[in-house]
Parts: structure tokens; sequence; C-alpha cells
């Protein structure tokens, strides 16, 4: 199964191409992670794995596929150890009769809005139109099936439209406002 990223074929050297994919990256995954610190870390342990394989990665087919798939794994497996251990705290805080809540409230910005979607469905919207990747390269890249792909995309923009039209509810607005 080929990843998308175009042919690794014409990559001069790792330190041309990181300096042309690291940015692009980090941004995506930033997005798509929701944790910009956990992005970060996942975009360089990517390239540091790419930079230490460089010999075969670059001369796979798709480069820059290959080191998506490793940064979103790398990053979707740091936001659940980070969440499994929020869970742990929250036991011990609810233990001594704290209470904790550290869930993100609306601001009316878009970004709020995807960022509450679930980790599956807000990787795929930012890959498929953050990403500019295709449906099929969306499902490559996150390791899941076309229809797994498929599905999350559907399920992201219809709870998307839902989040959106809710608001423009509460603020008293015309739909039509926000559908053009």
């Amino acid at each position: 199964m080929a990843l998308p990223g175009g042919s690794g074929a014409g990559i001069p050297d790792f330190e041309s191409w990181y300096r042309q994919e690291g940015t692009r990256l980090v941004n995506v995954l930033t997005l798509a992670l929701a944790e910009p610190d956990v992005a970060k870390d996942a975009a360089d342990e990517a390239f540091a794995r790419a930079y230490e394989r460089w010999s075969r990665v670059s001369a796979m087919e798709s480069p820059v596929g290959w080191t998506y798939k490793v940064a979103l794994n790398y990053g979707r497996r740091r936001l659940l150890r980070r969440r499994v251990e929020q869970t742990l705290l929250l036991r011990q805080a609810r233990d001594r009769s704290a209470t904790a809540a550290s869930v993100l409230g609306p601001d009316g910005d878009l970004w709020s809005i995807i960022a509450s979607l679930p980790l599956r469905q807000r990787t795929a919207i930012v890959l498929r139109y953050l990403g500019d990747f295709s449906e099929r390269e969306v499902a490559q890249l996150m390791g899941i099936s076309d229809g797994a792909a498929s599905s999350s995309l559907s399920a992201a923009r219809r709870r998307l439209a839902e989040l959106l039209n809710r608001g423009a509810d509460d603020l008293g607005m015309d739909r039509r406002t926000i559908h053009g």
C-alpha cells in the first residue's frame, strides 16, 4: 500500500527535505492532535526516525507519507498516555473530595469547535481539509480502512454542522448567514 506524499525520487538531502516539510507537518499535527506540544514532539520524533533511516526513507515511494504516519502514531500514543494519566489524577482528586474540570470551554471560534471533536474525527478532518489529502490518503496516513476514514469524515462534518447551527441559534443568528 503506497502512502500519499509523492515519490521519494528527487529528494536532494535530508536537510533540504526537512526544511521543505517540517513546518507543514507541525501545523497539520497541531490541528489534528489539538496539543501543540505533542504535535511538535511527534514531528521531531518522526523526523529523527526519518534521519536515522534516511537511506531507506528517501528511497520510499512516499517519504512524506511515511513521516506523517510515524508522527500521527507517536502523537496518538502520547495523547492516550496523557489521557490515562489525567484519568488517574482525576480519580485521586475525587478520592480526596476535590473537583477537577479540564474541559475546554467554547469560545466561539471554529478551532475550538474542531478541537471538541473526538481524536479520530479531528485527525481525519484536519488531514483532509488542512493537509489537503484525499480520503484514501487520509485512510492510509491514519492506518485505517478507506471506509473508516470516510465514516470518520462524514461523522465529523455532521457534528461540525450541528455545532455551528447550535452556535447560530444561541446567538440568534439566521442559519443562512452561516451557510451562505
